[in-house]
């Protein structure tokens, strides 16, 4: 169903540590690297929400993106399962599936204390520091980051990354052992990357993560002018500063990345689903040891729901009624390997009772959510959330 044995996002990280001619403990690419190897640098620039379909609509008049793609090799690789920031990130950052993370959406429900969280800030629903319910981060996230594998051989590891994010306590154990830049805007984005990578000496691996496109995607869909319009400004903030003014020694010795986290679907809003408008949905629902209902979690394109003993078979008899899409049990996603072939004890308390990712729409609760009032959604199965570009070239090529 996912193809983690083979083109997964989760594999990007033990590619670069072949390009840099080390070997980690992480499945890489099957593609051939050959035109990249040898490089002191790899950066990795991976634009958040930025779907293979959408980069191949966008070339024509983009020179940088244009010259990427025509100098260099574009293939696509596949998301994970859900195909969404907080879990695809995380496969990202450590170079596992999300049955080894264990991050399956960007709310989670933590069993134990009871509570669900905004992941990556690592937020309650209320926006309170989850460290006060008593959560920490490496008990939410499992293994060992790319970038503590890759520092312990000697490569120097580097991130720019937007300044809201660069000091949050995801982000400083997903990027151990990383010297972290932050900017603001795509302008400063670009000369911060120029300086980071002219600055470096031996081997570096350099991260850059651009998250303003799924932003714009969200609110206007990814057939707008707005989203057309960030995509040229993107273009020509790195035809700028990379292109017109890297240094051509450094350009020489440096390997560029160019990928995504996910996709995006478009879907019509008057069409989004709540879930709490299907007779018998809310009812069913586990509750917690206070009486209150599990509202539902992961996500709107992966939503996992909670249910009282015995009436799992009922839930999904009536969703199945209601809804078009995948519907699974915890068993059969788990049979499925949805979320990978392999999985940390303990895995299965992550999910759901119940799993959907509807064909074509959202699926979530509550009158007036924001979730359904969004055009661009992401997590499910679809090809446009699930396929992802993979570009690799020699800056000197450009």
């Amino acid at each position: 169903m996912v193809d983690y044995k083979g083109r997964s996002l989760h594999r990007i990280p033990g590619t670069v540590a072949e390009i840099l001619g080390e070997e980690i403990e992480r499945d890489s690419l099957p593609s051939t690297v050959d035109h990249v190897e040898d490089a002191e640098n790899v950066v990795v620039l991976l634009v958040d929400g930025l779907g293979y379909k959408y980069i191949r609509q966008n070339l024509d008049g983009n020179r940088f993106l244009e010259d990427l793609v025509s100098k260099g090799s574009l293939e696509y690789l596949e998301s994970i399962y859900p195909s969404e920031t907080a879990a695809a990130m995380t496969s990202y950052y450590t170079g596992l599936t999300p049955s080894q993370h264990g991050m399956i959406g960007w709310y989670m429900y933590m069993q134990q204390e009871e509570v669900c969280i905004h992941s990556l800030p690592f937020r309650t629903m209320d926006w309170e520091d989850a460290e006060e319910k008593g959560l920490e981060v490496d008990e939410m996230i499992r293994g060992e980051s790319f970038t503590k594998l890759i520092s312990n051989k000697g490569v120097n590891c580097k991130a720019v990354l937007p300044s809201d994010i660069v000091d949050g306590k995801v982000t400083e154990y997903l990027l151990e052992d990383s010297e972290r830049t932050g900017f603001r805007g795509l302008g400063d984005m670009a000369v911060k990357l120029r300086k980071t990578i002219e600055s470096s000496e031996g081997k570096n691996y350099i991260f850059c993560y651009i998250p303003l496109i799924d932003g714009i995607s969200h609110h206007e869909g990814t057939e707008s002018e707005e989203y057309t319009a960030e995509i040229s400004q993107l273009n020509h903030a790195l035809k700028n500063q990379i292109q017109e003014k890297l240094d051509s020694k450094d350009a020489g010795n440096t390997a560029m990345i160019l990928t995504a986290d996910h996709g995006f679907i478009n879907t019509d809003i008057e069409e989004n689903i709540d879930l709490f408008d299907i007779n018998g949905v809310e009812e069913l629902l586990e509750e917690k040891s206070d009486g209150e209902k599990i509202k539902p979690f992961g996500g709107p394109r992966n939503t996992h729901l909670r249910v009282q003993d015995g009436q799992k078979d009922k839930m999904k008899d009536i969703l199945e009624k209601d809804l078009d899409g995948r519907i699974w049990t915890k068993k059969e996603a788990l049979n499925q390997e949805l979320f990978g072939p392999n999985k940390f004890d303990g895995f299965e308390k992550r999910l759901g009772d119940i799993i959907i990712s509807h064909e074509s729409q959202a699926t979530w609760y509550g009158e007036g959510n924001d979730e359904n009032q969004l055009i661009g959604h992401h997590g499910g199965l679809s090809n446009q959330e699930m396929e992802v570009p993979l570009i690799t070239v020699k800056l000197n090529e450009l």
